[in-house]
């Protein structure tokens, strides 16, 4: 790679422009903007030289070497140039330049022979361009161009409108093998860009705590740059916007000529696959790509040897030898109709108390914009509770799509649901959050309780087991039998009578036909309280014996009927 200066022009500059315009010329720039996109013609240079020879093979001639010049107080210093006539097809492009007034030509002594080998071409362009009012020679200026650079609170400000848009950009920089500076010309603004799905090697960078010097570089991050720098430096390129980083760059997927760069580092060896490519639209390519790049050993994975298959046993479940009784109290909140129930322990009622009086004192001074929040599925939120008008924290079950506004809510502490209008609902502060407290509200089922199939019966005993819990407290025993979220439990009341004993010994429900052996003590027990009611004819046995092909006429299912 060598840099190289066009012979004998230089760029153009404010003092160039004609006298009469060149007032209204200084008060249309930007202070604050580059160069590049403020002082007129020099973005034109730069596209017109981009556009033309970017990716092409040309021919250079080296007229001379400019010496370097040490800095002084009023004017930087320069390293030496190398100063070359450059063509195109047959085209100067130091000529071009000029000749649409985007460039001008070198004064040169006489007596300095350092000077382009087609200087007096260069002279005939810029004759031709002042006479035709080309460019810099125009009477009049050329329009503004505002250039903004989005970064930080002016990048969060414009993300919501990018992202997930394809754009045309082009590669104003390239900082390492992933992040870029782009340029866009619709949205006429600079943007940090990284190249996403992908865990490029950072470079070389200054130490994060504070110590003067810099950290080092990881292994292959300037191979990394390098590799962007030519696939894309100064490249029209198409972006997919997907997300943002924390300091306001955007992160997404970048094309170059329909090349993914992502999966072309990661092919090369030159980056991983980050887990967000591996759930990304472009998962597939990026995983053969790098595991392409393995087996190739190339670059990062030089040293990279595949992981040894290890032979599978299946895990044997353990299942408990012994029943273990420890009761707690709870207090039952809510029992669903078909005969589970959600509980809260009594031990942790002192701090849900207060966790709900500070949630509720945070919502009164601090009230929520109506309808700013809006409600996502699994969201943990604050919701308020259309019966009581109170804050409640809430889980979102699900949104209706009527226009109506509504969401599902599941009181996480108590286990009741409400429809509840977006404008009850607000983000939940994180000193409220599950991450506190967890949620209250755990769901129960009597172990080895069976309730009835029919909906008659159901209703029954659902009767019956409400009308028993008339206590403030009750005790409950894990089986250790849960399925999914729900405890499969034995409760008790302040008596130490067993609900579910009693239900079966009523014939309001039937026991399971087999259990895991560290309950067979209790199983056995309960079949003796089915066995009872059968026996009495009570309530579900009034009819004779239930089985699974019971007639129909009675509600039930049975293998054998027996009638009195």
């Amino acid at each position: 790679m060598k840099k190289i200066f066009l012979s004998s022009i230089r760029p153009v500059r404010l003092d160039d422009i004609d006298e009469s315009i060149r007032t209204k010329a200084s008060k249309q720039i930007d202070k604050d903007a580059k160069p590049l996109y403020s002082v007129p013609y020099l973005f034109e240079a730069r596209e017109f030289l981009r556009k033309k020879i970017i990716g092409k093979k040309v021919h250079v001639k080296i007229d001379y070497m400019r010496q370097a010049t040490e800095a002084t107080a009023e004017q930087k210093g320069f390293p030496e140039r190398a100063c070359a006539t450059v063509t195109f097809q047959g085209q100067n492009l130091a000529e071009a330049l000029i000749s649409r007034g985007l460039a001008f030509r070198i004064r040169h002594r006489q007596d300095d022979d350092n000077r382009s080998s087609q200087y007096d071409a260069l002279i005939t362009a810029e004759q031709k361009a002042q006479k035709a009012e080309k460019g810099c020679f125009s009477k009049n200026l050329p329009p503004t161009l505002r250039v903004s650079e989005l970064d930080g609170t002016k990048a969060r400000a414009s993300f919501a409108f990018l992202k997930g848009k394809r754009l045309d950009a082009t590669v104003d920089f390239v900082f390492s093998g992933s992040r870029l500076k782009l340029f866009v010309p619709k949205e006429t603004c600079l943007i940090t860009f990284l190249i996403g799905g992908i865990e490029c090697p950072r470079t070389e960078r200054p130490r994060r705590d504070g110590k003067p010097g810099m950290e080092p570089g990881d292994p292959c991050a300037v191979e990394a740059a390098n590799f962007t720098r030519d696939l894309c430096q100064q490249r029209d390129v198409t972006v997919e916007i997907e997300t943002m980083d924390k300091v306001g760059g955007f992160v997404g997927y970048l094309f170059v000529d329909k090349i993914n760069v992502s999966v072309e580092l990661v092919r090369n060896g030159l980056s991983k696959v980050h887990f967000s490519g591996e759930n990304g639209k472009y998962a597939n390519e990026l995983a053969k790509a790098q595991t392409a790049a393995q087996n190739a050993k190339l670059n990062i994975w030089k040293n990279w040897e595949p992981p040894k298959e290890e032979e599978y046993v299946p895990a044997t479940p353990s299942e408990p030898t012994a029943r273990n009784v420890n009761y707690e109290k709870i207090v039952i909140t809510e029992v669903t109709p078909t005969l589970c129930f959600y509980g809260q322990l009594l031990s942790n009622q002192e701090a849900l108390e207060n966790l709900t009086t500070e949630m509720r004192e945070h919502f009164a001074s601090n009230a929520p914009t109506a309808g700013s929040y809006k409600p996502k599925r699994n969201d943990i939120c604050a919701a308020i509770f259309p019966e009581d008008g109170l804050w409640y924290r809430g889980k979102i079950e699900k949104t209706t799509r009527d226009g109506s506004e509504m969401s599902t809510i599941t009181f996480i502490d108590y286990g009741n649901r409400a429809q509840v209008h977006v404008t009850k609902l607000a983000a939940l502060p994180a000193q409220f959050s599950t991450a506190k407290l967890g949620a209250q509200a755990n769901e129960y089922q009597l172990a080895l309780v069976k309730p009835p199939s029919d909906e008659d019966s159901l209703n029954i005993a659902l009767e019956e087991f409400l009308s028993m819990l008339t206590e403030s407290v009750y005790y409950v025993n894990d089986e250790n039998m849960k399925e999914g979220t729900t405890h499969q439990v034995t409760m008790m009341n302040e008596a130490k009578d067993d609900i579910g004993e009693y239900l079966l010994s009523q014939g309001f429900c039937t026991t399971v036909k087999k259990a895991p052996n560290h309950v067979k003590a209790l199983h056995e027990k309960y079949l003796a309280c089915q066995a009872k009611a059968k026996k009495q004819h009570l309530n579900l046995w009034r009819y004779g014996d239930i089985t699974e092909d019971d007639d129909k006429e009675f509600g039930m299912n049975s293998e054998v009927v027996k009638t009195k």
